[in-house]
């Protein structure tokens, strides 16, 4: 399904890697983000978006010129 949803520039062939978040361009090099996936590591402990949705305000991230983000703090309790 991520071949059909997912801009070709940031599909992943495998288990990603890289921290990802859903959200939208708002303009070149402005990202509006709407939820933050847990960390590639903490996969097995996704919880649902109800739950994490309020989680946004509390997880500290950043993104690079790219779009790539970067959680900046360990947030594994928020997905236990």
């Amino acid at each position: 399904m991520q071949h059909a949803i997912v801009d070709q520039r940031f599909r992943e062939t495998d288990y990603r890697t890289r921290q990802n978040y859903v959200g939208e361009s708002v303009s070149f090099g402005q990202e509006r983000v709407h939820y933050v996936c847990p960390k590639p590591e903490q996969v097995d402990d996704a919880s649902l978006e109800a739950f994490s949705r309020p989680l946004l305000d509390l997880v500290e991230y950043r993104l690079d010129d790219e779009g790539q983000m970067t959680v900046m703090r360990d947030s594994s309790a928020w997905y236990q």
